[in-house]
């Protein structure tokens, strides 16, 4: 029994301009009881054009070659070109094989002979046709998929054919080293060129690691050499792929630029300590006030920082209310008049006018003396010239937020080439089984070819014992019995590939989202799925990942995209962690992902079999830029990024568990609603009246 795919119905579009021919293949569709036909009928090219361009429902195409508007192969042609998508069955009056066979390679499906139109073969015809252009379809879909996420991807693709010696560049990773693509040819050598001649060799010790060792990805940061000349530095990784005997056949991966990162991390570090130095050196001013008399005192320090001379100087407290900033004096006023009344702890920021006209940036502490009365009679403290910290301040948040978005474009240069990877491995099944498709159609064609000759003898009478055993000795040859049990397989393997591929390729686009820079409901369960779906290149060769996920959790307002690469983040660190302990010994670790609803909170945690972390480590394990991995292998600010989109972003917690030998869990609680800003009531208080 053949294998189609269930079909409901088909609508076939049959054009044919002889009435005697139209009238009979339609008796021939409606005698079949055991699939329905829906037939449409054209008397020539022109109708057909009509139909195809009007009717979408069009499923196969039974064609005559010659019309009276067009005849030969270049009816086909226009037919193709009107509805590239449907199946094309060419109907011959005579067995002319040369113009079946220039049909065929055209990109017509199938044919048949007028004289031969029967029940049974019509309808075997057709559905294999149709499922064959479905087939087609689907695959030419995979492959355009796979060309969008190499495309798509901001860093650069390479493949090497180790067993082939053959080598492979994508446009942009020429690119991303200023050449044009293919200007320079796509050999190991030249791929090797590429790169710093100090790095090479690290480089490629540890890529022989990797292929000797089948070691964990490989994953290093390496100075390529631009074409014009500049040392830039790339993230390389790369992951190979070994034969049954061990031996390494292909090897796959990226580069991505992180220059920019790196000169980031070498500014921050510096404007950090450009800061210290500045406190250290600045000293502080001192200040003290009669709140009686009005009376003001300000040290030779203080009038120094605001370029006020001896003889400038009143000594009044109006002289600093008049220096204040306009945005400041308001909410300065508050602190001290809340000092002085309710003895808030006073220490406050603000901007006073320097004596060229320009601001600068002041942090002030006080400290009050009250009478026995309880009234404030003197009021005295210091204050620092905090210009340079808060410039230093802003070039930080802001070299930050540029380090993070690096960092993301970073994440999703190397969930590209896991990607790549993972796509790759379907679509080689795909095209293995497609080209076993082919070979067992033209094994299949063969045998058949035969039982047309049988079924010829027998009608006219002829002797046919012959035929039979050259059948049988055709049937042993292409091995029919194994044809017949491994096609459905093939075809069912090919299907599921082709819908791996889909899963990845969504999975990729909801993850990678940009996502908006407010709030927003989220479905966290199907977000972690995503991100799961997205990374598993980089855990499914040290670990099984599980998920536990509360069907019944509410959609959490959050920032999504920040939240997927926290994620990300943490089943990454994971994976190492159980690589580390797993080494070279096959064994699968385990990494589980929970959710749940806790009060009025989400609670994600994320749990591994790895190695551990002492006390001290955990400790630090938020710090920015504090890392427990080699040299190149991670700049210790992925942890630090999570506990800020948690914490600051989210207005949550995050924790760690750990015990050497015992494995890592982190737990992650965020509100599942943010909380909105209050409105306050009523108006401010008035700003302190000062005795004068």
């Amino acid at each position: 029994m053949k294998n189609y795919h269930m079909h409901s119905s088909v609508t076939v579009l049959h054009v044919e301009d002889s009435i005697s021919d139209a009238l009979y293949v339609k008796g021939v569709l409606e005698h079949i009881r055991s699939m329905e036909f829906v037939l449409k009928q054209a008397a020539n090219l022109v109708d057909a054009l009509q139909i195809l361009e009007t009717d979408p429902s069009i499923d196969v195409v039974l064609l005559d070659l010659l019309l009276p508007d067009s005849e030969g192969i270049s009816t086909l042609r226009v037919i193709l070109e009107a509805a590239p998508d449907k199946a094309v069955i060419m109907l011959t009056g005579e067995d002319n094989q040369e113009l079946v066979l220039q049909g065929l390679h055209n990109g017509a499906q199938d044919y048949i002979a007028k004289t031969d139109i029967k029940p049974e073969l019509i309808k075997r015809t057709i559905l294999a046709a149709h499922d064959r252009q479905k087939a087609q379809q689907e695959l030419r879909m995979s492959k355009e998929r796979f060309q969008l996420v190499v495309t798509g991807t901001f860093d650069g693709i390479w493949d090497w054919m180790i067993a082939d010696d053959k080598f492979w560049l994508s446009d942009q990773f020429y690119a991303l080293l200023g050449y044009e693509p293919g200007e320079f040819p796509a050999t190991l050598p030249d791929w090797k060129n590429c790169f710093h001649p100090d790095d090479r060799g690290a480089l490629w010790r540890n890529i022989e690691r990797h292929l000797d060792d089948q070691s964990m990805a490989y994953h290093a940061e390496h100075r390529m050499r631009t074409k014009d000349g500049e040392d830039r530095w790339f993230l390389i990784r790369g992951q190979a792929v070994w034969d049954k005997n061990g031996e390494p056949i292909r090897m796959a991966g990226s580069i991505s630029d992180i220059h920019d990162r790196k000169r980031m991390e070498t500014e921050l570090t510096e404007s950090e300590e450009r800061y210290f130095l500045a406190v250290r050196g600045a000293g502080v001013g001192i200040w003290d006030w009669d709140i009686q008399t009005g009376e003001l005192y300000w040290s030779e320090k203080y009038k120094r920082m605001l370029g006020v001379t001896f003889n400038e100087f009143v000594p009044k407290f109006t002289f600093f209310e008049e220096r204040l900033h306009p945005e400041d004096r308001e909410k300065t006023m508050q602190a001290i008049k809340d000092h002085l009344e309710d003895q808030e702890k006073y220490e406050t920021e603000y901007r006073l006018r320097h004596n060229d006209g320009h601001y600068i940036w002041i942090k002030a502490r006080g400290q009050a003396i009250w009478n026995d009365d309880n009234v404030a009679t003197r009021m005295a403290g210091s204050v620092a010239d905090m210009t340079e910290y808060k410039k230093a301040t802003d070039d930080r948040t802001h070299m930050e937020v540029q380090l993070r978005h690096s960092q993301k474009l970073e994440a999703i240069g190397q969930l590209a080439a896991g990607i790549a990877h993972e796509i790759n491995t379907p679509s080689q099944f795909v095209g293995d089984n497609t080209r076993f498709f082919q070979d067992a159609f033209a094994d299949v064609s063969e045998l058949l070819a035969l039982y047309e000759m049988l079924l010829q003898a027998v009608e006219k009478g002829e002797p046919a014992g012959k035929l039979l055993e050259e059948i049988k000795d055709k049937i042993d040859e292409v091995d029919l019995e194994y044809l017949l049990d491994e096609i459905p397989q093939a075809t069912q393997q090919s299907l599921d590939g082709v819908n791996r591929i889909r899963d990845i390729v969504k999975a990729m686009k909801e993850f990678s989202h940009p996502g908006s820079a407010n709030k927003e409901l989220s479905d966290l369960n199907q977000n972690i799925q995503n991100t799961a779906t997205v990374s598993r290149n980089e855990w499914k060769y040290y670990a099984e990942l599980e998920t536990d996920l509360d069907e019944s959790l509410p959609q959490v307002e959050c920032l999504p995209n920040e939240l997927n690469q926290v994620i990300l983040n943490m089943i990454v660190n994971a994976a190492h962690a159980i690589a580390d302990v797993q080494g070279d010994s096959g064994n699968l670790g385990k990494i589980t992902i929970t959710t749940r609803a806790v009060d009025d909170e989400c609670e994600i945690t994320i749990a591994d079999t790895g190695a551990g972390m002492p006390k001290e480590v955990q400790q630090r394990v938020f710090d920015p830029f504090f890392t427990t991995k080699e040299v190149g292998k991670g700049t210790g600010q992925g942890l630090a990024i999570a506990y800020s989109v948690v914490v600051d972003k989210h207005q949550g917690n995050v924790k760690v568990e750990s015990e050497v030998g015992q494995g890592t869990k982190f737990i992650i609680r965020i509100p599942i609603r943010a909380e909105s800003s209050q409105a306050q009531d009523g108006e401010q208080d008035e700003a302190i009246a000062v005795c004068r």
